[in-house]
């Protein structure tokens, strides 16, 4: 499991320490190739649903690796995710950590759960030890640099419209993968592209939370 999430993830591997330019660009490619779409018909706007959440999977497993990965104070909180997950520790795991094959904090990033937003929340909550929304809407975007500040203000003021957005993307894509029939689910163009644009301003609010967080440590 770990071997396959890790191969997901490494192609991923710029998401973090370079602004999250690579999901970016993923969101931004899906925006406009739908946007620019003409007669886009519903079944073919909901079958954006599925690569979204995969990203976004991909992008926070990527995340909490390296909070566990970069600062003992992150590594020391794993044992909450232990007592939670329990995660089995079979010999080849082991084994892997011995090698070097992966690291701790990609154990335990790939022995979470991701199946909706609520669960990656508290996953975040558990390794940070802090709220997740209050930690955006009390980030210091002034930090930032150039259009980033700007986009970071509009992150903090709709945050709780973006949490809820994108945790119905999660719902429906759930529908649509894993409940019969599939023709049940249906989003409009506009609401699809809401979907992207919410989930790109989450990501890079968050991985500009974590670059400063880091460099506090």
């Amino acid at each position: 499991m770990i071997k396959k999430g890790l191969e997901a993830a490494n192609e991923n591997k710029k998401i973090l320490g370079n602004h999250s330019s690579f999901i970016s660009g993923d969101l931004l490619h899906f925006y406009s190739e739908l946007e620019n779409r003409q007669n886009c018909t519903a079944e073919a706007v909901r079958w954006y649903l599925p690569p979204l959440v995969a990203i976004l999977e991909s992008f926070y497993k990527v995340l909490f690796a390296k909070y566990l990965d970069t600062n003992a104070t992150y590594l020391s909180r794993a044992e909450k995710l232990h007592n939670v997950y329990k995660p089995e520790l079979k010999f080849d795991l082991l084994f892997g950590l011995n090698q070097k094959q992966f690291t701790i904090g990609e154990l335990y990033a790939h022995s979470l759960k991701y199946n909706s937003l609520s669960e990656i929340r508290k996953n975040y909550e558990l390794i940070c030890d802090c709220d997740y929304i209050n930690q955006i809407k009390n980030f210091d975007v002034s930090l930032l640099n150039g259009a980033d500040i700007k986009e970071g203000e509009n992150a903090q003021k709709n945050i709780e419209k973006i949490f809820s957005s994108v945790g119905q993307a999660f719902i429906l894509r759930h529908s649509l993968i894993h409940e019969y029939p599939a023709s049940n689910v249906s989003v409009a163009k506009e609401q699809m592209l809401n979907y992207l644009e919410n989930a790109r301003l989450l990501t890079m609010i968050t991985d500009r939370v974590f670059t400063i967080d880091v460099k506090k440590m």
